[in-house]
């Protein structure tokens, strides 16, 4: 049989990053958290999960993602690390740092 957690964890990711865009963070949380519990090595859904956790205030998970992300991906452990330092981001900011900024 073959193992669709990596689909499946894709299409929440998938999901959340639609939430993201949309400003609605509370689903994209859940759509983040959803991606990586099943597939809990996914770079990008951590990053996800970090830039939802600064959007709802929540510092404590940002830095749980954080510490994660950095033995994943350093780029965007820097990234996230940016935009927590910022205390915010925007849309354009995400689809740069998941899709046109050279990654490690």
């Amino acid at each position: 049989m073959t193992d669709i957690a990596p689909l499946v964890s894709g299409s929440h990711f998938v999901l959340g990053l639609a939430q993201l865009l949309l400003e609605r963070y509370t689903d994209a949380d859940e759509s983040f958290r959803r991606a990586l519990q099943l597939e809990s090595d996914l770079a990008e859904a951590r990053f996800g999960q970090g830039l939802a956790s600064i959007a709802l205030g929540n510092d404590s998970l940002v830095q749980v993602e954080y510490e994660a992300l950095r033995k994943l991906d350093q780029n965007l452990a820097g990234k996230l690390a940016q935009h927590r330092q910022a205390g915010s981001f925007t849309p354009n900011e995400v689809v740069r740092d998941l899709f046109f900024s050279s990654r490690s």
